[in-house]
């Protein structure tokens, strides 16, 4: 089985010749068209054209409804789903790898060393759901009213009362501390993403910056209000600037409770563009479990993680993500033993909606970009002769 499926494929095996040749034309994603544009040297643009990039990304989501969604770095399983706390005795990183559209790269996590409330001993700390949820609303910020571009670095400002009610808006719950906690974590914590081909790596903590930018007082001098600046890892921050995003549902994805079912719909988003009810998505256990960073263990039965899978599916369904009736499950067999699954998933209405509109999104930004890239070739040409 391919590790990343035609995304329009149809494993109907009573197809036509003709629509078995349209699918044998249709092309793949292709990963080598992603690592060119996030590995492009981005000093040769002015911080005034970077501006343009990021207002781009803001300007076709009319809806408001969108995260930009990067395919390297958001199907990375860099968030732990286990305890995460633990003495500064323990080893303090891990390492899992993981193929995007075949292509390996693997991951690395260092714990974040902080003193939290309360303690009187440091603790390591990785960075695990809280800590995502806060990572994905600061990146929509960033493209909804409160992105700063500064240094060629993508960040986004707010205050601490101001975030939270992002999150509320989003049905998230979380106090000061627990957003404070969680922007430590980030900041504190190192990821490293590295292409295990070329040995290209993208490294740095989630949130380089993490700073205090000023304050608001009352008429007697005190602070009321603090607003601070994030900025992006270098992954997120080339990726944004080179406008290699794809839009992914902000709100659908935060009503999701189930981790498994938010990486599915993650990665669905980015990697299955042309979503239709003939063209289903198909894609082994092992690969989902994998990306999510819980591999199948060899040996063991897959009764736990096709629980897990089932659960998922259920949100998934509930949010018309996918068709839970047209789902089909084939199990992959040595002698009486399953040792991976077939999942082939059909998607909802809904679902097929938000492809269109993202596809349409992502067209009118690469179309901009283009015009940009051309707009500046000319100037730079017009320079010259003079």
């Amino acid at each position: 089985m391919r590790q990343e499926p035609l995304m329009t494929s149809k494993n109907d095996p009573k197809a036509s010749q003709a629509e078995t040749q349209t699918q044998t034309k249709r092309k793949r994603m292709d990963i080598s068209d992603t690592l060119c544009r996030i590995n492009q040297d981005l000093s040769v643009f002015t911080d005034q054209e970077l501006q343009l990039n990021l207002d781009l990304l803001a300007s076709t989501d009319s809806e408001n409804e969108g995260l930009s969604g990067i395919l390297i770095y958001d199907l990375a399983p860099k968030w732990v789903t286990y305890q995460k706390v633990l003495d500064v005795t323990s080893e303090a990183e891990y390492t899992r790898y993981f193929k995007v559209l075949g292509h390996p790269f693997s991951v690395t996590v260092k714990a974040a060393r902080i003193r939290r409330q309360g303690d009187k001993e440091d603790k390591l700390v990785f960075p695990g759901q809280s800590e995502q949820i806060i990572d994905d609303t600061l990146r929509w910020m960033s493209t909804h009213g409160h992105g700063q571009l500064k240094d060629s670095a993508i960040g986004a400002h707010f205050s601490m009362g101001n975030l939270q009610s992002v999150l509320k808006s989003a049905n998230h719950m979380m106090s000061y501390k627990e957003i404070y906690e969680s922007l430590q974590v980030l900041h504190y914590s190192n990821l490293r993403i590295r292409d295990e081909v070329s040995g290209h790596e993208w490294s740095g903590t989630f949130l380089p910056t993490y700073q205090n930018i000023g304050a608001d007082v009352d008429v007697n001098g005190d602070v009321y209000r603090r607003h601070w600046r994030v900025t992006f890892h270098d992954l997120v921050n080339k990726a944004m600037l080179s406008t290699e995003t794809r839009m992914i549902y902000w709100h659908t994805l935060m009503s999701m409770k189930n981790n498994l079912a938010k990486y599915i719909y993650r990665r669905i988003s980015l990697v299955y563009l042309q979503a239709s009810a003939g063209d289903p998505y198909t894609i082994s256990l092992s690969e989902i479990m994998g990306g999510f960073g819980k591999p199948l263990e060899p040996g063991k039965v897959l009764s736990n993680p096709m629980r897990d899978m089932d659960r998922a599916m259920k949100v998934l369904a509930e949010l018309d993500v996918i068709d839970e009736e047209k789902t089909q499950i084939k199990k992959k067999k040595k002698g009486r033993r399953a040792y991976d699954a077939i999942y082939t998933f059909f998607p909802g209405k809904m679902f097929i909606n938000q492809a269109i509109e993202a596809n349409e999104a992502n067209k009118l930004v690469k179309t901009s970009f283009t015009r940009l890239e051309n707009q500046r070739r000319v100037q730079s040409i017009m320079k010259n002769l003079t």
